[in-house]
């Protein structure tokens, strides 16, 4: 069931409600994808074709998460680059401390996953752009 979008304060902007879905769903999308680079066979993140498979499966993965933020959080077209890129945000700010503090993807042999990650993020960002855009342009 989708939750009222009403409860946004202006156009474009998140309510407190809207804005806690998306940075919980963040977090744990950060959390699966974490966990999915620290497991995965080593040879997933080689420089061949099992990379770039991977990347292009990103694709869409991209959409499908952007998806998901916009009827978890009820999201409008003008809210869904600021939603997508909150959730995002928490994401890859776990990710900082993960590298850093936590040493999440060890000595370097899972970087080319980190590598994917950034990437995911800046597809998911794109799809959020393009689709809020086309949308609100369709419905302006």
């Amino acid at each position: 069931m989708k939750a009222e979008r009403a409860d946004a304060p202006s156009p474009g902007r998140l309510s407190d409600r809207q804005a806690a879905i998306l940075v919980a769903f963040g977090l744990a999308f950060w959390l699966v994808a974490a966990l999915f680079i620290r497991i995965a066979p080593f040879d997933v993140f080689g420089r061949d074709v099992g990379t770039i498979l991977l990347f292009a499966a990103t694709l869409p993965l991209a959409w499908a998460s952007v998806r998901v933020a916009e009827r978890i959080a009820a999201l409008a077209p003008d809210q869904l680059l600021p939603g997508v890129a909150l959730a995002s945000a928490a994401a890859m700010l776990c990710d900082g401390v993960g590298l850093i503090w936590w040493g999440l993807y060890g000595d370097g042999d899972r970087l080319p996953g980190a590598a994917w990650l950034l990437w995911g993020v800046g597809l998911i960002l794109f799809a959020a752009f393009l689709d809020g855009r086309r949308r609100t342009v369709r419905r302006g």
